[in-house]
């Protein structure tokens, strides 16, 4: 059986408000409801606050101190599975 598509949902850091939150929620409901694998990366965080949600959705945190230092390191990620879709 193929694997489900993989998406990734890419934002600067998880610290924050509303929009963050969101996105995560956008995450869990792609998870759960659109049968893809999702994962969302970000660019600041403390790769200590990596995990996996209730919902299956892997938080990936690259642990750069600034968004400049962290495009090589996503363009690796990214190359290292490949998704089919990359949302900003």
């Amino acid at each position: 059986m193929p694997s489900a598509p993989r998406v990734v949902l890419v934002l600067p850091t998880l610290v924050g408000g509303g929009a963050e939150r969101i996105v995560v929620e956008v995450a869990e409901g792609l998870a759960r409801e659109g049968g893809v694998d999702v994962e969302v990366v970000t660019l600041l965080d403390d790769p200590s606050m990596s995990r996996r949600t209730a919902a299956g959705v892997e938080i990936r945190c690259l642990g750069r101190r600034r968004v400049r230092n962290a495009l090589l390191p996503l363009v690796v990620e990214l190359r290292r599975d490949p998704p089919v879709a990359v949302l900003t």
